[in-house]
C-alpha cells in the first residue's frame, strides 16, 4: 500500500487505480491537510428534496411504500419479473445546481427484492460557489437489493458531495454500482475546475466492509498518474455474498474483452465482498461492462436471473 498525495491509501493495481483501502478486519482511511474537508460553504439557496422508501414482501411479492418531499420521487412499480419491485428514482429538475440537498433513504424488511435504477444520467451542472450534496442510505434486513443508478455527469465547474452508506444484515445480499463522469468526453469539455467529494461505505451488521473517500479537484487530479490517468470515467460495482468460484468466472469473462486495450477493469474479492473496478473513456463502455457482470453475478448473489430493467432499453 503506498499513501497518494490526496491521502488515499492506494492498493497495487490490480485492486485498482482509484483511492481505496478495502480489507476485512481493519478499514483505513487516512487525509492529509492539502485534502480540503469542505469545497465550500453550503448555503440556503437550492433545492431540498427528500424520498424514503421502504420495500416489504406482500403475498408473494414485494410492495412499495415511499412517502416523498421536494422534487425528488419515483415511478410507479414495475414488475417484469413478477415478485421483484423495480423502480426508478426521478428527479424532474433533470439536474443538481449549486444549493441543491437531496437525500434518498431505502429501508428494505425481509423476504423483499428490488431493482433500483435511474431513467439517466444525473447532472450537477456548474456552480457559482455553493455545494451541491446528495445522500443515500440503503438498509437491507433479510432483503434481497439490485442498486444500479446510471451515471453522475460532472460538469466543469462543478461543486459537489455525494455520501452512500449501504448497511446490511448477515442474510442480506446486495449489488450495487456507481459510475461517475467528470466533464462531458463527448463535447471536448474536461473537469479542470470544480471540487467533487465521493464517500462510500458498505457495512454489515456495523462491521466496515468497504470505506472509501474520493475527492477530484480538477484537472490536476484527473491528469495526474496517482489520479484518474486522464481517464474521465471511473466506475465501481461491489457484490455481496460472492464465493471464489465466482469470482473466477466473473474473471474469465473479463479476460475476454481484453482486446479493448483503451481502459482498465479488474476485480478482487475481499472475504465474500467482490468489487470491480473501471477507468476509461467511455461511460456507455462503462455501463456495458458492468451490465455483463450483473448479468453473471445476479444468479449467484442473489438467486435470481437477470432481468434488465425496460428503461435501459429507451
Amino acid at each position: 500500500m503506498v499513501l497518494n498525495m490526496f491521502g488515499w491509501v492506494l492498493c497495487h493495481w490490480p485492486c485498482g487505480p482509484f483511492g481505496m483501502c478495502c480489507v476485512s478486519e481493519l478499514v483505513v482511511e487516512t487525509q492529509i491537510s492539502r485534502m480540503p474537508a469542505k469545497p465550500t460553504v453550503q448555503t440556503t439557496s437550492g433545492w431540498r428534496a427528500d424520498l424514503a422508501l421502504e420495500f416489504r414482501q406482500l403475498e408473494q411479492r414485494t410492495v412499495l411504500d415511499h412517502t416523498h418531499s421536494g422534487p425528488l420521487r419515483v415511478q410507479r412499480p414495475f414488475y417484469p419479473e413478477g415478485p421483484v419491485c423495480h423502480v426508478y428514482l426521478v428527479h424532474p429538475p433533470a439536474g443538481i445546481v449549486g444549493g441543491d440537498e437531496l437525500q434518498v433513504r431505502v429501508q428494505s424488511t425481509p423476504h423483499s427484492a428490488a431493482l433500483v435504477t435511474t431513467p439517466g444520467a444525473t447532472q450537477f451542472y456548474r456552480s457559482g460557489g455553493e455545494l451541491s450534496t446528495l445522500v443515500q442510505h440503503v438498509s437491507l434486513v433479510g432483503a434481497r437489493m439490485d442498486w444500479l443508478p446510471q451515471e453522475n455527469i460532472y460538469f466543469d465547474g462543478a461543486i459537489a458531495e455525494l455520501d452512500t452508506l449501504v448497511s446490511l444484515d448477515r442474510s442480506s445480499s446486495f449489488i450495487g454500482w456507481d459510475l461517475h463522469c467528470f466533464g462531458r468526453p463527448a463535447a471536448n469539455e474536461k473537469f479542470q475546475s470544480g471540487q467533487v467529494c465521493i464517500k462510500q461505505r458498505i457495512e454489515r451488521e456495523g462491521k466496515p466492509l468497504l470505506r472509501e473517500r474520493l475527492w477530484v479537484g480538477g484537472e490536476r487530479f484527473t491528469d495526474s498518474s496517482c489520479g484518474l490517468r486522464g481517464a474521465p470515467i471511473c466506475a465501481t460495482l461491489v457484490a455481496t455474498p460472492v464465493t471464489t468460484e465466482v469470482l473466477a468466472s466473473a474473471r474469465g469473462w473479463l479476460t475476454s474483452l481484453e482486446k479493448e486495450k483503451d481502459h482498465h477493469a479488474v476485480l478482487t474479492l475481499i472475504d465474500d465482498v467482490l468489487i470491480a473496478r473501471y477507468l476509461g473513456p467511455s461511460a456507455q463502455q462503462a455501463r456495458r461492462i458492468f451490465n455483463g457482470l450483473w448479468q453473471l453475478l445476479r444468479p449467484e448473489v442473489h438467486q435470481l436471473p437477470a432481468c434488465s430493467p425496460r428503461i435501459w432499453a429507451t
